[in-house]
C-alpha cells in the first residue's frame, strides 16, 4: 500500500465503476486519518483487463452481452440486505469481432480498507497503514431492479445463494443455502428463503407455498423431540 501528501486535487483517469469504487474508497480512508494523505489504490491485472475490455464495448455498446452465472443476497448484521453476483460479459471490438471476455466473481462487493496511523521504525516518523478490511456491499436489495438484471442475463441463471454477511474475509458466511427456484430467490423475504433452506425444502419449481406446513411440520418435530430428551 502506498501513500502521498497532496496539497489538491489532481485530474482522474477514467477507470471501470468497479474500479474507481476501490480507488475512492481508499483515498475515503486514507483522508480520515489525515485531509492531506492521499491513500492510493494497488491496481490489479485483473483491474487492467476490464480497462480494456470496457474500452472496446464502449465503442460497440450495443454488443454488450452479460451472463449471470451465480447470484447472493445477504444481511448484515446492521440488519441491511444486499446482493452481489459473478457474471461473464462479452462484447464486440471497433472492427464488430468478438472481443476477449470479461468475468468477475463480485459484482456489487469490494473490500474497503480502514487505515490508522502506525510508527515505522525505519523511517522514525508515523505513517497511514492499512490495518484491516470491512465489507463494501454496493447494491442494496430491491427486487425490481435484481429482476431486471436476471432478466437480462443471456442464458438463465440457476445458482441462488442466501446468507448472513461472512464475518471475516468473506462477503457470505459459509454455513448458506441454495434457492433453486428464481421466483422465490426473488421474491421471497430473508427469513422465509433461510427457513426454506433450512427445512431443505427448496425446489426447482416454486416452494414458497410449502413454507407453512413444513414450519408446523418442523414445530412439532422438535417438540417431540424436547419431550424424548425428558424422559
Amino acid at each position: 500500500m502506498t501513500y502521498r501528501f497532496v496539497n489538491e486535487e489532481e485530474k482522474k483517469e477514467i477507470w471501470p465503476k468497479r474500479v474507481q469504487i476501490l480507488i475512492d474508497d481508499h483515498l475515503k480512508a486514507g483522508r480520515s486519518v489525515n485531509d492531506n494523505i492521499r491513500m492510493e489504490y494497488q491496481f490489479q491485472t485483473i483491474d487492467y483487463h476490464e480497462k480494456i475490455f470496457e474500452n472496446m464495448c464502449n465503442q460497440k455498446p450495443e454488443s454488450l452481452k452479460i451472463m449471470i452465472t451465480s447470484m447472493y443476497r445477504v444481511k448484515t448484521l446492521q440488519n441491511e440486505e444486499f446482493y452481489f453476483y459473478a457474471a461473464t460479459k462479452t462484447c464486440n471490438n471497433a472492427l464488430n469481432q468478438p472481443a476477449q471476455p470479461f468475468s468477475y466473481e463480485y459484482y456489487g462487493y469490494h473490500r474497503s480498507p480502514v487505515v490508522t496511523m502506525s510508527w515505522n521504525e525505519t523511517r522514525e516518523k508515523t505513517e497511514p497503514k492499512v490495518t484491516s478490511h470491512i465489507h463494501g456491499f454496493e447494491l442494496k436489495w430491491d427486487k425490481q431492479e435484481v429482476k431486471k438484471l436476471l432478466d437480462s442475463s443471456i442464458i438463465p441463471c440457476e445458482n441462488f445463494y442466501v446468507g448472513k454477511a461472512g464475518v471475516n474475509a468473506n462477503p457470505i458466511e459459509d454455513h448458506r443455502y441454495q434457492i433453486l427456484n428464481m421466483n422465490d430467490f426473488i421474491n421471497g423475504s430473508f427469513e422465509d428463503l433461510i427457513t426454506l433452506g433450512r427445512l431443505g425444502i427448496s425446489r426447482e419449481d416454486e416452494s414458497l407455498y410449502l413454507l407453512e406446513s413444513a414450519k408446523r411440520n418442523d414445530a412439532e418435530a422438535r417438540k417431540q423431540d424436547a419431550a424424548r430428551r425428558m424422559k
